[in-house]
């Protein structure tokens, strides 16, 4: 790239406010300036940690709450055959700008979709080896609606990796809902409530690893302060198929097609 279109790239990049970050080829940097950044960065290298130990070659990957790609980039450079880019941009502060700058300076052949939601993927109409959905379900109002969607784009053979927040200090079957508070997550759910909803959806967790999560000391602290505490999370889960004892009839949302029973 010569010195005039690397400058061209430079301001490009300058006019984007940008979530996830980038070292780009020709010297260019991408750097997020949202003031809780430095938490971020911490969180991405723990998911970078565990995504090291998975298999992308020649998978077909779903990227679901893609933001500005940074996964997406991540899985292809992995030697993943097909990636699919989705994030609905009515729902953040961010515009699919940034993902498509990236995907030009890199000679990328993701395939971007920006104007889906969780709720929607479904109608992608394809099954997927791996899923990522990181960052998501605990901004959703209809989490397990997201849930059957995502299950409605894995096959047998798929993995899907979920994070996000769970809650540490409440009951095993407590899950906190709550609508229009700025930065508090919309539905925080304790691990037990989350694993039940994700069985429900045929999506049955295999492990679970913690990504940032308060010492114990600190969580005794804060409940008997009578404050929730949380920690970030990453569930690998495998789609099933069978008898599910999560429903005594007709599963939701398309669910019964994998559940042995007649309804």
């Amino acid at each position: 790239m010569n010195p005039t279109r690397v400058d061209q790239r430079r301001q490009q990049i300058k006019t984007i406010r940008w979530y996830h970050e980038f070292d780009l080829p020709n010297g260019l940097q991408i750097r997020s300036r949202e003031p809780d950044t430095p938490a971020h960065q911490r969180l991405w290298r723990a998911i970078f940690s565990e995504l090291e130990a998975i298999d992308f070659e020649g998978k077909t990957v779903l990227d679901i709450g893609c933001w500005d790609g940074m996964f997406s980039f991540f899985a292809e450079r992995r030697g993943a055959k097909e990636v699919v880019a989705a994030d609905d941009y009515s729902q953040n502060w961010s515009t699919p700008e940034g993902i498509r700058l990236v995907r030009d300076v890199l000679n990328s052949s993701i395939k971007i979709v920006d104007d889906m939601s969780i709720y929607q993927v479904a109608k992608l109409q394809q099954k997927f080896d791996i899923i990522l959905c990181f960052g998501v379900y605990y901004h959703l109002a209809d989490p397990f609606f997201a849930f059957a969607n995502l299950r409605h784009c894995a096959h047998p053979g798929s993995w899907l990796f979920l994070e996000g927040d769970v809650l540490l200090n409440g009951g095993k079957a407590e899950a906190d809902y709550h609508f229009g508070r700025s930065g508090y997550p919309c539905f925080l759910p304790s691990e037990q409530v989350l694993r039940q909803m994700l069985e429900a959806a045929y999506l049955r967790v295999e492990d679970r690893v913690w990504l940032d999560r308060p010492r114990n000391p600190i969580l005794t602290l804060m409940k008997a302060a009578g404050r929730k505490a949380q920690a970030r999370a990453l569930l690998k889960c495998r789609p099933f198929h069978g008898v599910n004892d999560c429903h005594d009839f007709k599963p939701p949302f398309g669910l019964d097609q994998y559940d042995d029973r007649s309804f």
